[in-house]
């Protein structure tokens, strides 16, 4: 079989087909000065603002940098892809008004701790065993659509008994896969949001096969454990929670990206954002969890330490993880109060993301580490929809 990298740039270079679909990715400079000398083009920087710069880029290229990104710098992420100029020169002059309507307080013990005794390590575990089971959930492929249908219609059969709860899938004009959302509407606060989400895309440096058991079928996995949970015990929220599967986050974060955007022109409130990413790797011996401090808010992440010592228990710490590590830092760029807890710190992080090796079993076999996330989660949803 042929090579899905090579297939796809061949798509977009053949003559007689449509010219190429060209974005403008935001990138840190330092990142794009380590990769600029690997990648099989040159770019040419049209802005820079602070520690970012402006390129312009065709799909493949863009693709190319994320994989370039993983194989030298061993890390995620680095850059926002963007429609237009004008765009991406918000975005790095950093002008978006944070948001906060909330009190962060922790109150919640008696609805949240029996909650906390629920979490199974076993749906966790099945849910990423399935969806490491497609060859790839690539943005563009016929299983990475494949895939999304799969989390929306699993999320449907969870919430089929909830009038309330309604699950739509997100089309985007740009690229084959959707995104989900599931909708608990608030019985209290409507219209104040609270957003929990990870993306269901994955992506391999060489060949086909993408698992992504941990990057990211377990963030997946973990908030798929918390909408049963909320299910199951028939939790009714007075603030609106919405749970999201996003789209293409390995190519600039653009299914977060362009929701978040919407978001912000249609003047939704949203209140908090918590983005799981990556919780089944436990790579770093002395803590557990390590809260994201870069292009997240301080406020919430206090908030989120908070909660970690309350209920999870577990040694926590900061890291740092760069510019548009994932997709936490679409609802950054747009205003929202986002925060980002990793499974890792960034120098532990998991050497087999993007390879045919991110699987279950390279991650230890088991979802105990997924655990301790999806009970911070539940955590986040009860004492923030209160």
């Amino acid at each position: 079989m042929k090579n899905l990298f090579t297939i796809i740039l061949l798509s977009f270079s053949l003559s007689g087909l449509a010219a190429p679909i060209r974005k403008f990715i935001s990138i840190d400079k330092n990142i794009l000065k380590s990769i600029g000398p690997e990648l099989s083009y040159s770019t040419q920087t049209l802005v820079e603002n602070g520690s970012a710069a402006i390129v312009e880029l065709s799909l493949p290229q863009i693709e190319e940098v994320s994989h370039k990104i993983h194989s030298k710098l061993h890390r995620c992420g680095g850059f926002m892809a963007h429609d237009s100029l004008a765009e991406a020169r918000g975005i790095i002059s950093n002008k978006s008004k944070t948001f906060s309507f909330i009190d962060y307080s922790v109150s919640e013990q008696a609805k949240v701790v029996p909650m906390l005794e629920q979490v199974s390590e076993e749906e966790i575990r099945k849910m990423v065993l399935a969806l490491s089971s497609y060859e790839t959930r690539h943005y563009q492929s016929e299983t990475g659509t494949q895939s999304v249908q799969f989390i929306h219609d699993s999320w449907v059969k969870l919430s089929r008994h909830r009038s309330d709860v309604k699950v739509e899938l997100v089309k985007h004009d740009q690229w084959a896969q959707p995104s989900v959302i599931l909708t608990i509407s608030g019985s209290a606060k409507t219209d104040e949001i609270i957003i929990l989400g990870g993306h269901a895309d994955s992506i391999a440096m060489d060949g086909d096969e993408a698992p992504g058991a941990d990057d990211n079928a377990s963030g997946i996995a973990s908030v798929t454990e918390v909408i049963r949970l909320l299910m199951v015990n028939n939790y009714k929220p007075n603030r609106t929670i919405q749970f999201m599967a996003y789209a293409a986050e390995e190519v600039g974060l653009l299914g977060s990206k362009e929701i978040a955007k919407s978001y912000r022109k249609e003047k939704k409130k949203v209140v908090g954002v918590m983005q799981l990413d990556m919780t089944l790797f436990k790579g770093s011996q002395d803590k557990d969890i390590f809260l994201i401090s870069d292009y997240t808010n301080k406020a919430q992440n206090t908030f989120m330490g908070k909660l970690i010592d309350e209920y999870v228990k577990v040694p926590w710490g900061y890291s740092k993880c760069g510019y548009g590590c994932s997709d936490h830092a679409s609802w950054s760029s747009m205003g929202y109060p986002a925060s980002f807890p990793f499974e890792t710190s960034m120098e532990d992080h998991n050497p087999n993301i993007h390879t045919i090796d991110d699987t279950l079993e390279s991650a230890g076999g088991n979802a105990d580490h997924a655990v301790k996330f999806t009970k911070l989660s539940v955590a986040y949803i009860l004492e923030m929809t209160k």
